[in-house]
This record gives C-alpha cells, sequence and structure tokens, in this order.
C-alpha cells in the first residue's frame, strides 16, 4: 500500500499517466484507496492490540505516541528544510501541475507556526481547511493520514469497547451521529483529502470487526455498528463513491482470508492458497519492504523533490526524460533513506518508548469479549 503511494506521486511528478495502460494509470492515480486499506488496518492493528494486551490508557497512548511521532519529527523536519527543492521539483517542472502547491505554499508562509504547532500535536488533518486552508497537508503532504490515525488512536479503546456492547455503545452512536453534519459540510470543508475521523468511520470500523472475525465471533453490536456506518456513507456519498471503493474491499478480503488461515494454523501441506500468500505478501523482499513501509511512505515525497532539483539545477534541463530518469533515481534514493530512517529512528523510538513504559502498572483497558 505504501509503495502504491509512493509510485502514484512519482507518475504525478513525471505526468507520465497518459503514456501508461488506462487500468494502470488508473490505479496509480487512486492510491487514496491504499490509504483508505491503511484505515482498515489501523482498526485491525488496534483492536488486535487491545485484545491481547492490559495496558492503562495513558501507557496505550504513549505507545502510538513513541510508534508515530519520532520518526514524523525527523522527516517533517527535513521537509520544512527541503522546501525550496520541493518548489522546484512540484512547481517549477512542467510536467507536475503545481499551480495548487502554490497557493499551498504562500499559506505556508502566511501561517507557519499554526501549521508547526497542530503537527506537533498531530491535530493538523482535525481543522477543517474551510477555517485554515491547506493545514491538513501542510509542510509534508502525507503526513495527513498520520493526524487521522492519532485521532482514531485516542478514541480507539471507546470505539472498540462501544462496538462490543450495546450498553457501552455511547461514543459509537455519538460518532455516528456527528459523522451526518460533518459528512455534509456543516463543521467545514477539507478540500485536499478527507483527514477527519468522522469522515472514515466505516474503514476503521470493518479493521475492527475484521480481527473479531479472526477470532471466531463479531458482536452484535459490531455488525450493527458497521452496517450503520456503511449505511451514512451511502446516504451522503452516494452509492457510486461506495461501489468504487471494490479494490479496497477485495484487497482486503484477500488480506483477511490469508490471515485467517494463518491464525488457525492448519497443518495440511501448503495449498494454493499458502503459495499465493507467499507471492503477496510472505516473500522475504515485501515483508523487507513492509517494515520500511511507515519511513518510505513518509519520506518520499522530500527525497524525490530534492533529488529532481538537484537534478533539475545540474543540468538546466526540466524535460520530461530527465525528470523521469530523475524520479526513478529518487524512488531508489528514497528507499535507501527509508532504511536508514527505519534503522536509526523509527526502531529507537519504539525501544525508547518500551524502555520508559516498560515500568508501568499493568491494568486492564482491553474490551473484554
Amino acid at each position: 500500500m505504501a509503495a502504491w503511494v509512493v509510485l502514484g506521486h512519482a507518475v504525478e511528478l513525471t505526468g507520465t499517466a497518459p503514456f501508461l495502460p488506462a487500468l494502470a494509470a488508473k490505479l496509480l492515480q487512486s492510491s487514496y484507496m491504499a490509504v483508505q486499506v491503511f484505515m482498515i488496518v489501523s482498526g485491525f492493528v488496534i483492536a488486535h492490540v487491545l485484545l491481547t494486551k492490559r495496558e492503562p490508557y495513558p501507557v496505550y497512548l504513549a505507545h502510538r505516541w513513541f510508534r508515530l511521532m519520532p520518526l514524523l519529527l525527523v522527516v517533517l523536519a527535513f521537509a520544512m528544510a527541503t522546501r525550496q527543492a520541493y518548489a522546484m521539483a512540484w512547481i517549477d517542472n512542467p510536467w507536475a501541475e503545481g499551480a495548487a502547491r502554490i497557493a499551498r505554499m504562500r499559506a505556508e508562509d502566511a501561517h507557519w507556526p499554526v501549521y508547526l504547532g497542530l503537527h506537533l500535536l498531530l491535530l493538523h488533518g482535525a481543522v477543517p481547511e474551510s477555517l485554515l486552508p491547506y493545514a491538513a497537508v501542510s509542510f509534508l503532504a502525507p503526513a495527513w493520514s498520520l493526524s487521522l490515525e492519532w485521532q482514531f488512536y485516542v478514541l480507539a479503546p471507546a470505539i472498540a469497547g462501544g462496538l462490543l456492547s450495546f450498553r457501552r455503545c455511547g461514543v459509537v452512536a455519538l460518532l455516528l451521529a456527528l459523522s451526518i453534519p460533518t459528512l455534509a459540510g456543516v463543521f467545514g470543508t477539507w478540500q485536499s483529502s478527507q483527514p477527519f475521523l468522522l469522515q472514515n468511520l466505516p474503514f476503521f470500523f470493518v479493521g475492527i470487526a475484521s480481527r473479531h472475525a479472526i477470532a471466531g465471533r463479531i458482536p452484535p453490536p459490531m455488525i450493527a455498528g458497521c452496517l450503520a456506518a456503511l449505511a451514512i456513507l451511502v446516504f451522503m456519498r452516494g452509492l457510486g463513491q461506495v461501489v468504487a471503493l471494490a479494490p479496497v474491499v477485495a484487497i482486503w478480503a484477500l488480506f483477511l482470508v490469508f490471515s485467517a488461515r494463518e491464525a488457525r494454523s492448519r497443518p495440511e501441506a501448503s495449498s494454493w492458497l499458502d503459495r499465493l500468500a507467499w507471492v503477496l505478501g510472505g516473500n522475504p523482499a515485501l515483508l523487507a519492504l513492509g517494515r520500511l513501509s511507515y519511513a518510505l511512505y513518509l519520506c518520499h515525497v522530500p527525497v524525490l523533490s530534492v533529488v529532481v532539483a538537484a537534478g533539475m539545477a545540474a543540468t538546466g534541463r526540466n524535460d520530461r526524460l530527465l525528470i523521469v530518469a530523475l524520479a526513478i533515481f529518487g524512488l531508489a534514493a528514497s528507499l535507501v533513506v527509508a532504511w536508514m530512517l527505519h534503522v536509526v529512528v523509527e526502531r529507537t523510538g519504539i525501544r525508547l518508548g518500551r524502555r520508559l513504559l516498560s515500568r508501568e502498572s499493568v491494568v486492564c483497558v482491553a474490551p473484554s469479549r
């Protein structure tokens, strides 16, 4: 999914979509679907954490903070320090359609302290862009989804508990009720993306329900919550937009089949399903890419910007062939930088969080079935 986003941005940077096969171009230009899969994965993973770990809420949230923030802070600083390269690569480059980015960079210049403060709080995606233009995508555009993740993390224990029992469903019911005016634009609008939790409840709910399905049972309140969230999405966005999510559903269904088979650890000989699971996600190359996925997702835009801007400055050219060659080199450089960030920053942040929080007392906050 991270690679889907990265390749989509590379196509956008080079303006090569018209030269690709129609289906490939359409998929690469629809990389927002990869982020929608991220949301389902997040619901799945956090439901797993709540089912298998017994942590006080502050400890749970601190673990999530150490998972996200150290890497985000480093890459955000890198992106802010290389804004001039970004402007050259995405605005001076004639193939990248940079008009909207001009307005965004002007807004960053005018409101940078506010944008930075919102990033440090991981709330830049919660502010309507009708109130503060480009807040969600300021400085480091892919980081809008991290704000969305954080919004979910903060409420996840209450959401997961509310989906288990009708007696505890108050928070879920309130979120569903508030999602209707949110989707209608009553609280403001977001032009660049959909970075607010109330715009994306069905994805997180489906992820939570999927983890319970792996355990063998989906509680009735969870089924009701998922159906209600999907019904609201259909009512507010139209059936066409929901049908357009078919690739997301297909990807997740395949993952769920693989996960269910792995969870049951069947002893029979390897089948075609096991071989397909190995090809699509279990082989060493993709497992390695998966470990780098968070760092790659965050760093690829500034790395591509630096490589393309440096190449344009060194050659004095901006023809498409040069930009394509630079983008290919930038993709390779992004993998190298992602590996370095993963080893030096991401893993260090996770270890530091575990060390600092390891002495905390253990209290059950996980929803019980």
